[in-house]
This record gives structure tokens, sequence and C-alpha cells, in this order.
């Protein structure tokens, strides 16, 4: 979801399954192949967007591809300063300072949540604000940046359904939940 004006492509979101069918059937969307779905990927990468996704191992039924000037959730992150604003993957960047050039082009223009700084030249991450986008690994010219699994990073709920009972319990909503299917 994005705010304001924005002259970045529009046409970055890639939805599938039973929603995308929805979202045509009403002319919101339309059906495109394999290919312009790849190439969608493409030019969000290139354009250096945060791919994001629903957080379920069974598939993904969303891939928004997030400007972080005009991304509500993003923005709430890096304007409001808002930790839980969005939940980051379970990866975290990591810089080979050995190798590093210190060019800062990781600092300066990718990280899009201002992750990294120089700190005696070289580039460090502050794993407390990184998303685990991979911007920085996509985008460093010398590749000596990489994402690592966090520590404790959580298991990947395995379908949808779990995805969303989950949410429910973190928010202390699935009881009312449970009591509002019971009645149907």
């Amino acid at each position: 979801m994005s705010v304001g004006k924005c002259d970045h492509e529009k046409e970055v979101r890639l939805i599938f399954d039973g929603a995308a069918e929805y979202l045509v059937e009403r002319g919101y969307a339309h059906h495109i192949g394999v290919g312009e779905g790849l190439s969608v990927l493409e030019r969000a990468e290139r354009d250096g967007l945060v791919h994001t996704s629903n957080n379920s191992a069974d598939r993904a039924s969303v891939v928004c591809n997030c400007f972080p000037c005009c991304c509500t959730v993003l923005r709430g992150m890096t304007e409001l300063k808002h930790p839980h604003a969005f939940a980051p993957s379970r990866f975290e960047a990591r810089v080979d300072s050995v190798d590093c050039r210190r060019c800062a082009i990781c600092a300066d223009e990718l990280c899009p949540v201002g992750a990294i700084s120089m700190d005696s030249g070289a580039a460090v991450v502050n794993p407390d604000n990184c998303i685990g986008c991979g911007l920085c690994v996509t985008g460093c010219p010398e590749e000596t940046t990489s994402l690592a699994k966090r520590a404790g990073a959580e298991t990947v709920p395995a379908n949808i359904q779990e995805l969303g009972v989950k949410v429910l319990q973190e928010k202390g909503k699935f009881e009312d939940y449970m009591k509002l299917m019971q009645r149907s």
C-alpha cells in the first residue's frame, strides 16, 4: 500500500490464486504470464524495491515490491521509527569488512531502512534495523555482502492458515476469532 505522489512504476505487485481472480473479475488487475511476472521482479530488483511476501512455506499469495519513498509500511519504520511496522525476514545482511572496498553504495544508495553505516571506512550492518531484504547483497559491486540466517529466527508457518493463526495469536485476537467462528 502506498500513499502520496510517487513517480515510480505502479504495476509491481504480483497476486496469485483466488485473490488474483477476485481483483481481475472486478477490473483492478489483469492476468500476466510467467515471463512477464519474472520481468516485474527483475525491474523491481534493478530499481531497488523491497520484495515482500506472505510468510508461509506452502506458497506465495502475494509479492509486493515496495518503494521506500511511498510504502506506508516501510515509511512506518523509517520515518516513524516504529520497530514493528515491518516484519523482517529470517535473514540479515553481513559485510565482509576485510574485502569491503568502502565504496559506501550499500549505506548511501541501497539500504532502504538505513541499517548500514560506514565505520572506520567499512560498511557495518545494524542487525536490529536490518529487514533482510537483500538489496545490499545484489547491489554490492564487490560482492562482499551476504545474507545469513538470523540467530533465533522463527520457523516459517507451513501454510497460510497457520500464518493467520500466528498473527491472530500475536495480536491477542485468536480467542475472539474462535468465538466468532463458533457462532457461524
